[in-house]
């Protein structure tokens, strides 16, 4: 009781030093569990849940849905009880009140992956998205909790795709992550043999803006061997360096500069993409290429995502 009522009153007292326009409720009391509140933010979104929980200068609030979502002070221009406002006298531009208008934060669409390479940003629990890339991959991936992630796809027609994600936050800027992906073709006499890709993730900065390194390495099955064109058969050293930022909380900008090593393997793949971001979608177009001499390539780049 002691510790609720010092959350509240730090919320109530010495969060106008940190947002001079917000409006907390008074009416608000974390131990009845019958209350229903409505955060109103300074984005326009209008939520209905209850708040879980209030650190320092960050509010914890559990939506309808279950999804649990973090406001810092500065976010947020009310927060009290539903009943205390008409969550029907603001509409935000024709979607329900009870959802957001954006149902996470735009610099969190896609914070998950670059073109090709993972961070070390994982989805929250029970969200997810599904992918496509180049119409010919496609892949969904969930959050089983906060830090670990599953997912799967396929990579039409030939190869199956199943992979997991495991984060870590060494800090708000530092984030670290494992993971593996594993590709299953239908038949190895057309699109050879299946292996493992076991990789490492570093990622510095936050989801607005960050920059992420991978290394990691390609294992075959059994007694098999990873096969690539031209007949070259390795177990490939993949290392990437890239980044993204957002702006103006649409426009998503990314490079990911892919590093190929093997037996006969030695390739430099950089990609320069940019994403539109929607309430649920995001559209991505950019340049793919190799820098490989006489096997040097340009491949545009499409892909688009949807949030679930």
């Amino acid at each position: 009781m002691i510790r609720v009522f010092f959350s509240l009153l730090c919320l109530l007292f010495f969060a106008p030093k940190d947002a001079a326009a917000q409006v907390f409720s008074s009416s608000i009391n974390l131990e009845d569990t019958t209350q229903q509140h409505l955060i109103i933010t300074k984005r326009g979104d209008r939520i209905i849940g209850r708040i879980q929980k209030i650190e320092g200068t960050t509010v914890t609030f559990i939506m309808k849905t279950g999804n649990a979502i973090t406001y810092a002070f500065h976010e947020i221009e009310w927060v009290g009880l539903r009943e205390e406002k008409n969550a029907a006298s603001k509409p935000s531009k024709g979607y329900e009140a009870e959802s957001p208008r954006l149902r996470i934060a735009p610099e969190r669409n896609g914070c998950e992956n670059l073109l090709v390479s993972p961070s070390a940003f994982n989805f929250q629990k029970g969200t997810g998205e599904y992918r496509n890339l180049e119409v010919v991959v496609n892949i969904a991936d969930v959050g089983l909790s906060d830090h670990i992630s599953v997912g799967g796809g396929m990579v039409i027609p030939f190869v199956f795709i199943v992979r997991a994600k495991a984060t870590v936050d060494y800090n708000e800027i530092v984030h670290l992550g494992a993971g593996v992906n594993n590709f299953i073709p239908i038949s190895e006499d057309l699109a050879g043999s299946p292996f493992t890709h076991f990789y490492g993730v570093v990622t510095v900065g936050k989801p607005k803006a960050y920059l992420n390194t991978t290394l990691g390495y390609g294992f075959p099955w059994g007694d098999s061997s990873i096969d690539f064109p031209g007949d070259r058969e390795t177990v490939p050293l993949v290392a990437t360096f890239g980044g993204s930022i957002t702006v103006a909380e649409r426009f998503r900008f990314i490079i990911d500069v892919i590093y190929l090593r093997g037996d006969g393997l030695d390739e430099v793949m950089p990609s320069f993409s940019m994403g539109w971001i929607g309430r649920m979608s995001r559209f991505e177009l950019g340049l793919f290429s190799s820098v490989a001499g006489v096997d040097s390539f340009a491949l545009p780049v499409l892909a688009y995502a949807r949030r679930f």
